[in-house]
Formats: structure tokens, sequence, C-alpha cells
């Protein structure tokens, strides 16, 4: 449960990016994938090779909706990104980044006037 001055601080990973991946290893298009709803699993390249992660895909409207059917209002978007100095420091990182909107997206959510939100 929320107290009333609380919040709900949710990240995501770039919807974007899992449709281009999937995209270039399937030989489609980015649209077909990033509207697709079928899970997909994969080894993350810089983890142990021997976890495989399973993901359920969604788009930015999906994600709105369920926002919105949860009695909740988006306060704050913020997508952060490399720093100049970072990406001069780390160009392989950067290199990713640039193509593949590794970054995330985070919300900052608070209950509609009203609403009272529990677990």
């Amino acid at each position: 449960m929320l107290t009333d001055d609380g919040f709900i601080l949710l990240t995501r990973t770039q919807p974007i990016r899992y449709a281009l991946e999937r995209a270039e290893q399937s030989g489609t298009t980015i649209g077909k994938e990033y509207f697709s709803t079928e899970q997909f699993s994969y080894q993350h390249r810089n983890w142990d090779d021997q976890v495989t992660l399973t993901k359920r895909p969604y788009t930015m409207s999906g994600l709105l909706n369920t926002f919105s059917a949860a009695g909740l209002w988006i306060e704050e978007t913020v997508e952060p990104h490399m720093s100049l100095e970072a990406a001069a420091r780390f160009p392989e990182k950067f290199s990713a980044v640039s193509k593949y909107f590794v970054g995330i997206i985070m919300f900052k959510l608070r209950p509609l006037s009203g609403q009272r939100i529990e677990a």
C-alpha cells in the first residue's frame, strides 16, 4: 500500500531494443518484432552463458495502458543515456547503446487522486 505521498519507481528496458535484436536474429522486420506477442529467450552476452533469460515483449502503448488500468498516472519519465565523457571512456558500450537502445526507461508513478493502491 502506498502512503499519501508514496510513488512507484518502475524501470523497463527500451522495447525497441529487443525488437531490433530479434529482427536481426530472425531476418524479419523491426515492426513485426515490436508488435510480436511471443515470448523469447536468449543468453545475455555479458552474463553467464549457462543462464537463459526469457522475456515477454511489450509495446509502449501496452505498458501505458497497464499503468492506467492499475489506477496510476505518470508523474515523470526519464530515459537515461551515456554522457559524452562516459562514451569516450567506453566506446564499445556507447556503440551498443547507439545501435540497440540498450538503455532503460524510468517511470515515476502515482495513484490517481482518491485511488488506493494495494499489493
